[in-house]
């Protein structure tokens, strides 16, 4: 039997907002720039991994519910900063939009234009993410079930 903990809830917290984050940093080079996107996505994944990896967990659920925030947190947050590129859009040309109003556009008229262009690259997160916390705990298990020498 294991004595080292499995670390699932706290695990579960650091993804969620590490994945929330790093969703937001694509918002904002979103926001910023039109390229970069698959660098900024892989990153995010990456830094979900990285964060999760950090507590040394050990539930074999973790890395599948690590990587299913990830994936979840990309279309949110990618219509989130389509959402508010428009904003910025519209700002800069001296017009008026508010974000519910932006949003409630793209859900209505452009999100089936918008979402698949950045699809392959959450996905690609959501792996990065699983792999990396996948390895951690593959170690945490590993090193559990070794006897000390």
């Amino acid at each position: 039997m294991s004595t080292t903990p499995s670390r699932l809830v706290p695990g579960l917290l650091v993804a969620l907002v590490a994945a929330l984050l790093g969703a937001a940093g694509c918002v904002a080079l979103m926001a910023l720039t039109v390229h970069g996107y698959g660098l900024a996505y892989l990153t995010a994944g990456a830094l979900t991994g990285l964060a999760v990896a950090a507590l040394k967990p050990a539930s074999r659920a973790l890395p599948y519910l690590a990587g299913l925030f990830t994936l979840l947190a990309g279309p949110v947050v990618h219509l989130a900063g389509t959402s508010l590129g428009l904003v910025v859009a519209y700002a800069r040309n001296g017009s008026e939009l508010g974000f519910g109003e932006a949003l409630d556009d793209l859900l209505a008229y452009g999100l089936l234009k918008v979402w698949p262009m950045t699809q392959g690259f959450w996905v690609l997160a959501a792996l990065t993410t699983f792999v990396l916390v996948r390895l951690k705990v593959t170690e945490m298990r590993r090193t559990a079930v070794q006897p000390a020498s």
